[in-house]
């Protein structure tokens, strides 16, 4: 339990008292570990946790007797993405130590201006890890809201932060007509994105549960408002944007999504419910059982091995499942809080989202041959016109002359720009034409830290300047121009949060970096010069089957050129 001069909140509501800590100084207090959903079982909706004990140790990322930190259990990595790609050195951030637990994964962490009570009425913002939906948790340094609730008092504008856990993997984003149809149609699939979104308990209810429900419901005593907006970075910012285009109404008034949309071929178009219910046969089948309650008695370790031994989409993350009562296949034209006349969205992504790609690709097995431009001309030409083939080869200037070097890098280019540059630009298009105001950002600074992606804007590392800890730049070349590069970027989302008007508009991008600087550019500009939008073109013409076959193919020929494993 803390100690006596540590921070306490008194809930009312909810007749406990949280005990927090001061995670740096005396200015910012935390709440970590708060259970906001309780999980009757596999592959049952979570419900809302209201019943809590007179007092509730709030120190740890979570708490079970003699288990601290459960976070939804996952595959264990040698190596977190976030940090092969941030880079940040040993001693400098640190994680909660990996202890899982399925049905106890469900808390989430408050970082308020110490001293904060139900008269503040601060923004909060709700973050939603990364991950690729099957890894991460809210207790990874990376999600921490000390910095940025730090740099909010000391702008005089306030914010509450609360990062939260979701079910994830095989346990959050299975899906089945079996499981509709043994456990009721609510129950068919998206656990883990409806632990996430407020869920009225029949469409005409006004009683929401979960996550934002939570947050919505108990956050006033810790400082905050019904201004809530919603963040989250990569598979993070998919499950945002799920909440946006949800058949289930808002409760949230501002979304932010950095580095990734829905809808982009291979990485992010949601599945039927049918293409669920073959992953959720073959999974049954590796294990060797026959029924929904067997399945739910296998232990997790069984279960996510099994799921990933048939996966086939292995490392490329978990997709939504149309169920028709949490997403629907209209999705691109459903805006949950379009009525809202507040609502609002930020989008953007970084200089070199790619990055990820190529971490992954270089660990491919090395070929005894390197593909060849002809090779894939070829292919191409076998799922599409060669005229069109051409034209995408001269829009990103690839020839048969071109060195492994510039040719592997201008893949990485294409598939960047597939994957990640055109969902961003699709989504403010689309959202504009709903009605809904949306900002556009490019994070472009490079990195500071030492190792593969020194100065590549690569992904992800924009968390370690909206969530790190100053201190991690203190060893850089120019710490001064990465701390004003993290202040640049805070301001910009304190000040979203707040619903300031400041900023990039519909012509406007907020552009932060490199080396520190920050400004406004023209869409047209920035699309133009820092996003290949002029190659666009060469592929817009294409449906979705071939969209998906060109980003295969780019995919393999790039691994083919760049592994090394």
């Amino acid at each position: 339990m803390s100690s006596p001069d540590s921070p306490q909140v008194s809930h009312p509501s909810l007749r406990t008292t949280f005990h927090g800590l001061y995670p740096r100084t005396k200015s910012v207090s935390q709440f970590r570990g708060i259970k906001y959903g309780t999980i009757p079982a596999r592959f049952v909706q979570a419900t809302l946790k209201e019943d809590f004990a007179e007092t509730y140790d709030a120190t740890n990322y979570g708490m079970i007797i003699d288990k601290p930190s459960p976070k939804c259990p996952q595959p264990v990595f040698p190596v977190r993405m976030e940090d092969a790609l941030i880079q940040v050195p040993n001693g400098l951030a640190s994680h909660a130590a990996d202890v899982f637990d399925e049905f106890e994964c469900l808390n989430l962490n408050i970082t308020a201006p110490a001293g904060s009570d139900e008269t503040s009425q601060f923004p909060v913002l709700i973050y939603i890890h990364g991950g690729g939906a099957f890894s991460g948790a809210n207790s990874d340094w990376w999600c921490d809201g000390g910095s940025i609730v730090a740099e909010s008092i000391k702008l005089k504008k306030p914010i509450v932060m609360v990062a939260i856990n979701y079910r994830l993997g095989p346990l959050g984003y299975i899906g089945s007509n079996e499981l509709r149809q043994e456990l009721g149609k609510e129950n068919a699939g998206n656990y883990g994105l409806r632990d996430i979104v407020i869920l009225p308990d029949t469409f005409v209810c006004c009683e929401f549960h979960l996550a934002i429900s939570w947050v919505s419901k108990y956050i006033t005593p810790f400082g905050g408002s019904q201004n809530i907006t919603i963040s989250g970075e990569s598979a993070g910012s998919l499950a945002v944007e799920s909440q946006i285009h949800s058949l289930l109404p808002a409760h949230f008034t501002r979304a932010i999504m950095q580095s990734q949309n829905l809808g982009q071929a291979m990485f992010s178009i949601p599945q039927s419910l049918e293409a669920k219910s073959e992953l959720y046969q073959k999974t049954k089948d590796q294990l060797g059982v026959h029924t929904v309650k067997e399945l739910q008695e296998v232990p997790w370790e069984k279960y996510i091995d099994a799921y990933r031994a048939i996966d086939p989409r292995p490392g490329l993350g978990e997709l939504v499942t149309i169920d028709d009562e949490f997403f629907s296949s209209n999705w691109r034209t459903t805006f949950s809080f379009a009525n809202n006349p507040e609502a609002e969205a930020l989008v953007g992504n970084t200089g070199r989202e790619g990055s990820v790609i190529e971490f992954l690709s270089v660990q491919a097995p090395k070929p005894e041959t390197r593909p060849t431009i002809e090779a894939l001309t070829t292919t191409l030409s076998g799922i599409m016109p060669r005229t069109k083939v051409d034209k995408i080869l001269q829009a990103y200037k690839i020839t048969p002359d071109s060195s492994v070097e510039d040719t592997s890098s201008k893949f990485l280019d294409i598939i960047e720009d597939l994957i990640f540059y055109k969902g961003a630009f699709e989504f403010a298009t689309l959202a504009r034409e709903a009605g809904i105001p949306v900002r556009e950002y490019g994070f472009q600074q490079g990195n500071p830290f030492p190792g593969m992606f020194k100065d590549v804007s690569t992904h992800s590392l924009d968390l370690a300047y909206l969530h790190g800890d100053p201190v991690i730049f203190s060893g850089t070349e120019n710490p001064e121009g990465e701390w004003k590069a993290q202040k640049e970027m805070q301001r910009g989302w304190i000040e979203f949060a707040w619903g300031e008007k400041t900023g990039g508009g519909r012509d406007k991008v907020l552009v932060v970096g490199p080396k520190g600087e920050g400004c406004l550019g023209s869409r047209e500009w920035f699309f133009e010069k820092l996003r290949r939008g002029g190659a666009w073109g060469a592929w817009e013409v294409l449906g979705e089957q071939q969209m998906a076959a060109l980003t295969g193919v780019v995919l393999g020929h790039y691994a083919g050129l760049v592994g090394r494993g």
